[in-house]
């Protein structure tokens, strides 16, 4: 039986803080982890003017401090090609989406916008793969959403718990079996778990990508930092999915060599005990 290798995107979002250097070394890290591809978050400027929705002022704050400059882009986007990387932005209004012409791989439309069909459709049409996360509705509610989104084979759509970070215990990993009931489209998992292996049982359920947050430290300071993993795990979690098909293969159980070199050792030392 052969398993599915998840493809491994590492969620950047805002963990640069708003600096251009630590963005570009935090895609040399997705690279160096092993990882499928790269996302970032777009907020246009007059997104914090106009935007009431956010909540704190805090929050508000942060995300300015810690959004992208346009100016940032076209490199941030040679540097993820250059490392043979795939790259997608997040949006959250139609209106960003619009005036945004680069030459990215997937759009992405995040947890609080999955009820938004317009931006859905606008997304759909300035890309070949669109990336929807579904967390925080009820089942009924996201069967509904993913059947009225249209989507296409090579979408995702992303179970995805929207606390941060998830605790263990509230993953409701038994709901992908059923979100691949909804759909024709590729299944994910979009990590925000206290622990990163958590995604090793979600990769059991044989799902097609994943996502999580990538930080350059856990010891940095922002709004993610808590659901996020760094280098470290990153490469600790792409190991282990790579080797799944190793670590389920058998079509017959056999002693490898270590086994049959350590019975003939430990062999006599049984003898002794018998006696």
């Amino acid at each position: 039986m052969s398993y599915n290798i998840p493809k491994v995107i590492a969620e950047i979002g805002i963990n640069h803080g708003g600096n251009k250097k630590k963005a570009l070394k935090l895609i040399n890290h997705a690279s160096e982890s092993g990882c499928w591809g790269v996302k970032f978050q777009f907020r246009a400027d007059i997104f914090f003017a106009s935007n009431d929705e956010m909540g704190s002022t805090l929050i508000r704050d942060e995300l300015k401090k810690s959004n992208l400059k346009t100016t940032w882009i076209d490199d941030l986007i040679k540097e993820a090609k250059k490392l043979n990387l795939k790259i997608g932005f997040s949006f959250f209004r139609v209106e960003d989406l619009k005036d945004f012409d680069y030459d990215i791989d997937f759009i992405k439309i995040p947890s609080p916008e999955f009820r938004n069909l317009k931006l859905i459709s606008a997304a759909q049409n300035k890309s070949k793969q669109i990336m929807i996360s579904y967390g925080g509705g009820e089942e009924k509610e996201i069967k509904s959403f993913v059947q009225e989104s249209k989507l296409r084979n090579n979408d995702v759509v992303f179970h995805c718990i929207s606390n941060y970070p998830t605790s263990t215990g509230n993953q409701q990993l038994d709901f992908i079996s059923r979100l691949k009931g909804f759909t024709n489209s590729n299944v994910g998992y979009s990590s925000h778990d206290d622990e990163w292996e958590i995604n090793l049982f979600a990769a059991s359920l044989g799902i097609k990508y994943i996502e999580r947050h990538l930080c350059d430290s856990k010891d940095d300071k922002g709004l993610d930092i808590s659901t996020s993993s760094d280098i470290g795990e990153f490469k600790k979690l792409i190991k282990l999915l790579n080797s799944i098909n190793d670590i389920h293969n058998c079509k017959e159980r056999m002693p490898n060599q270590g086994e049959i070199l350590n019975i003939r050792i430990l062999e006599p030392v049984y003898m002794l005990i018998k006696i």
